[in-house]
C-alpha cells in the first residue's frame, strides 16, 4: 500500500467519523493535530471561521477535539 493511499483511508475514516460526531452534536467537528503555540492562533482563527461560513448546520457550534503534546496554554 503506498503512503498517499494509507493517508486517504486515515482521512476518509476521520472524515467518516467526524461526520457522524457533527450529527450527533449538531455541530460542527474540527481535529486539530499538533502544538499550541501564538503564531497558530491567526491561522486557526482564520479556519474556524471558515469552517462557520461553509457550515450547513443552523447552530454556531463547533466541537474543537485537539490531540497535542501541549504548548502555550494562553492559546488553548
Amino acid at each position: 500500500m503506498s503512503l498517499d493511499l494509507l493517508q486517504q483511508s486515515i482521512f476518509g475514516e476521520i472524515n467518516k467519523n467526524a461526520h457522524r460526531l457533527e450529527d450527533q452534536l449538531n455541530a460542527d467537528v474540527i481535529l486539530y493535530l499538533g502544538g499550541i503555540h501564538p503564531v497558530y492562533f491567526r491561522l486557526f482563527r482564520d479556519f474556524v471561521e471558515k469552517v462557520k461560513s461553509n457550515s450547513g448546520t443552523k447552530d454556531d457550534a463547533i466541537a474543537v477535539f485537539p490531540r497535542t503534546a501541549g504548548g502555550s496554554p494562553e492559546m488553548a
